[in-house]
């Protein structure tokens, strides 16, 4: 248990210390903007690259989470069926949805 705190622990302090910046000093929402588009733009893919590259991969690791991923794609397929024949609000298509939700899709 405490080893999961551990793990989570740089994570959380960084949100709250975003957070209390964030709240604390008044900074115009351009700055915020810029500081967003680093982050996303710049500084994750970088995380992200050195990341995959320093790790060691399995093929039975990488094959369980290839089928976790197909299982995945599968049943947004599914359920993306399933709302157009269960005559869903047809006005809100996949691009649609895609355009609204960005934000709660992003890599945080």
């Amino acid at each position: 248990m405490l080893r999961n705190a551990r793990l989570l622990f740089p994570d959380s302090a960084l949100r709250v210390l975003g957070f209390a910046i964030a709240q604390w000093i008044t900074l115009k929402r351009d700055v915020w903007v810029g500081v967003e588009r680093l982050a996303y733009s710049v500084l994750f893919p970088v995380l992200l690259f050195s990341t995959t590259c320093s790790s060691r991969y399995t093929l039975s690791g990488a094959a369980a989470v290839l089928l976790a991923g197909i299982g995945a794609l599968l049943c947004g397929i599914a359920f993306a069926y399933a709302a157009f024949w269960l005559k869903s609000d047809r006005r809100c298509t996949a691009s649609e949805a895609w355009r609204t939700n960005w934000p709660a899709i992003r890599f945080s």
